[in-house]
């Protein structure tokens, strides 16, 4: 997310402690979505250390503490599904100063890092207006 946001990787333990800092802070909210108490879920996950990838649960916190959508392109190796997977701010936060981002964050994981999407093709059925674009 480091260089998706700021454009480089060289703020990416900043961008972690500072998640993990608004998962702290927003503990009770985010227990309901975790099944388990914050405490417990950063000792497990180990996600205050370097080198520990991140997953759907800190992406959706960075989803809420940035106020936008993150969209993650997902490739399950069972089954071959490719498919887009939104991440919603989970509650209202006041963290950044009540404005929202203006712009959706677009990631893929296909067995991988997360990497930024910069090109996305439409399909022919939506080139022809027979697709739905939702």
């Amino acid at each position: 997310m480091s260089l998706e946001i700021t454009g480089s990787q060289d703020y990416l333990e900043k961008h972690r402690a500072l998640t993990v800092s608004f998962m702290r802070e927003n503990g009770e909210e985010f227990t309901g979505y975790i099944g388990m108490d914050i405490d417990t879920y950063l000792n497990l996950s180990g996600m205050e250390s370097d080198r520990t990838w991140g997953t759907g649960v800190e992406i959706m916190c960075l989803a809420t503490l940035l106020k936008t959508v993150i969209f993650i392109y997902f490739y399950t190796v069972v089954g071959g599904s490719r498919q887009w997977i939104p991440y919603k701010p989970y509650f209202a936060s006041s963290s950044t100063d009540g404005n929202a981002m203006s712009q959706v964050v677009f990631l893929s994981n296909m067995c991988a890092h997360y990497e930024r999407v910069v090109r996305v093709k439409q399909s022919p059925c939506q080139k022809s207006g027979l697709g739905s674009t939702n």
